[in-house]
């Protein structure tokens, strides 16, 4: 649950661990400004302080969804003066996945971590929501490295 705020402590741990990774980010938002409402780390800003602690491969970072408002003027900026390019087999990071396919398509990748965000139970009267994320975090374990699926 909550927003990419919780990925930022993540990926410290996982890049302390194994040293810049790349990154395959599902949003609808670059999470890269400086700053929003004047904090520096706010849900908007995460991986942006992901790159200035080095944390991230910046040419192994690929975002997929990215639309919607931003409190930058021009928010695309930052991850464009980025170098951007496919993962490769380095390590990665895989936070926020929207679909299946996305997931799926990323076996094969080194994954030494993932996360997934932006579930709220309190407002999942239903719990479908809940279930939903509970089995994309499965299909996130079923894409890490040497695990058989078959």
């Amino acid at each position: 649950g909550g927003d990419h705020t919780i990925t930022y402590p993540i990926l410290q741990a996982v890049a302390g661990k194994h040293g810049p990774v790349g990154l395959v980010h599902v949003d609808a938002h670059t999470d890269t400004s400086d700053r929003a409402l004047g904090e520096k780390i706010y849900h908007g800003t995460p991986f942006r302080r992901c790159v200035e602690e080095g944390l991230l491969d910046c040419s192994r970072v690929v975002q997929i969804g990215i639309r919607g408002s931003s409190y930058d003027p021009d928010p695309y900026k930052y991850c464009q003066d980025q170098v951007s390019s496919a993962a490769g087999m380095r390590r990665v990071m895989l936070s926020f996945p929207a679909a299946l396919e996305i997931i799926r398509g990323c076996k094969g990748l080194n994954i030494v971590g993932c996360d997934l965000v932006e579930v709220a139970p309190m407002y999942d009267v239903s719990g479908n929501t809940a279930l939903l994320a509970a089995n994309l975090l499965f299909e996130m374990l079923c894409v890490l490295p040497g695990v058989k699926t078959t």
